[in-house]
């Protein structure tokens, strides 16, 4: 059953601070974004979503000369600076809604570390929100005003990674597409991605086809970046769909199609002990959603 949308008030969490992933479900979806409420609903739940806080616009459009330094210390609250890579992501007020996704107009930023790198990040995100792409995208929802929230995030630096949409090819089904490490080529369709057809009952009655994947993107050993290599032996060997993850990706989008009542566009990742994370959810508009939206 979905959730009812949170009303905020003076007594509730004050969007003047930074929010947690653990309070973003208590804070309306117009205040922080649908991108942001959704995996705080999702974490509420008991779905494995990253270590994550939000700027909300609010603390974004001030105008504050000790931007870095204030940032910095919100930051220590919540990570290890200095051993965690983190991913920089809008949650604009006007995306991954049920009737406007925005797909591709705005940014993330992945493989951030450091405080300069994370300022920087955040601010190529509110930029994106001012590109010629962004106002045509709200001259055409009706010059929506649009504000930009900022989630940082613990990076998950997965074996594999892609995307998955419930309810297709029929509505007790799901279709995936996967990559070996980061999704970053598949999701911007620079890649030939692996696929496959489930049921959402137990990730049964598989169908696969490998992809052609050459390179495998990554987190960079030193933590800052991303780095490509070639695929190892182990991964052109193997298969990327296999049982165990299949029933996982069926869990998982049997789950999120339950919590926000309707078919879902997902982007999972499965880290290296098998941990299958929830890297963002929005409600299905397309065929092909998730396809060119790597700033998305």
């Amino acid at each position: 059953m979905i959730l009812p949308l949170p009303i905020f008030t003076k007594e509730g969490i004050d969007i003047r601070t930074v929010i947690s992933i653990e309070q973003a479900a208590e804070v309306s979806l117009e205040l922080i974004g649908a991108k942001a409420w959704r995996l705080g609903v999702a974490h509420q739940q008991g779905i494995q979503v990253p270590r994550a806080i939000i700027i909300p616009y609010e603390l974004i459009e001030l105008d504050r000369p000790d931007w870095k330094s204030w940032l910095l210390g919100q930051l220590q609250a919540y990570f290890d600076l200095d051993a965690t890579t983190l991913a920089v992501r809008s949650s604009s007020t006007v995306e991954d809604l049920a009737q406007a996704s925005a797909a591709g107009i705005f940014e993330s930023v992945l493989g951030v570390r450091g405080i300069d790198q994370i300022a920087d990040a955040v601010e190529e995100c509110v930029r994106a929100l001012h590109s010629d792409v962004a106002v045509k995208y709200a001259e055409r929802l009706g010059n929506a005003r649009m504000q930009m929230n900022i989630i940082i995030q613990q990076l998950i630096s997965p074996r594999k990674a892609g995307v998955m949409i419930t309810g297709r090819p029929s509505s007790q089904q799901f279709i995936a597409e996967g990559a070996w490490g980061l999704a970053v080529d598949l999701v911007s369709g620079a890649m030939n991605p692996d696929f496959l057809t489930a049921s959402l009952s137990g990730g049964e009655d598989a169908i696969t086809r490998k992809g052609s994947q050459t390179e495998v993107c990554e987190r960079a050993e030193s933590g800052q970046g991303l780095s490509r290599r070639g695929l190892n032996p182990e991964e052109q060997a193997a298969e990327l769909f296999e049982p165990g993850l299949n029933r996982r990706l069926a869990a998982l989008g049997s789950s999120v199609r339950s919590i926000f009542e309707g078919d879902q566009e997902v982007e999972w990742a499965e880290d290296h002990d098998g941990t299958l994370w929830l890297i963002q959810s929005r409600p299905f508009m397309t065929r092909t959603a998730f396809r060119g939206t790597a700033n998305g």
